[in-house]
């Protein structure tokens, strides 16, 4: 839901001609860079306070502690990304997960500015990034027949490697 907004403003100022004004003072080189960062931030920084908020309220329920190896409670095993960490400090743990969402937001946020460069219908610009995560889903289930490799399951700790996650990001 962070993502939403971005592609249907960018189509909008290029709707409304506003794009071509700032092009001409500033460059369209500079314009697109700096419309993709501000989208990025923009995309990620909602979510990463979502996050942050609550992992906030749930420490006013559960009291951080470190958890046992040995203990069931938890889906995390040894092997997994950041499992050694999880398992020595499990705030650092939290904030590398948190940052890696946030990585995935700005992601999608992007991708809607790159469909509103070739879509002209803004909710279609807006949804465009729903799109493309349920088609790769089907495509690792159908074709690949590997879960894993989906973005719907590489926001959980799933066993997959860095290079899958920050490759596909």
């Amino acid at each position: 839901l962070a993502v939403l907004p971005f592609g249907w403003s960018f189509l909008s100022e290029q709707k409304k001609g506003y794009q071509i004004q700032t092009v001409s003072r500033i460059g369209k080189a500079n314009y697109f860079i700096s419309k993709y960062i501000a989208t990025f931030i923009s995309g990620a920084l909602p979510t990463a306070f979502i996050l942050l908020s609550n992992y906030a309220v749930l420490a006013l329920i559960c009291p951080l502690h470190t958890p046992s190896i040995d203990s069931w409670t938890t889906e995390i095993r040894m092997g997994m990304i950041g499992a050694s960490l999880f398992y020595k400090n499990a705030f650092l743990f939290m904030l590398m997960w948190t940052g890696i969402s946030s990585l995935w937001a700005g992601a999608l946020a992007g991708l809607t500015m790159v469909a509103s460069q070739f879509m002209k219908t803004s909710i279609f610009v807006m949804l465009f990034p729903f799109f493309i995560t349920i088609f790769w889903d089907n495509i690792c289930n159908i074709f690949f027949n590997n879960p894993d490799l989906s973005f719907l399951y590489l926001f959980f700790v799933n066993g997959q490697s860095a290079y899958v996650i920050f490759g596909e990001i």
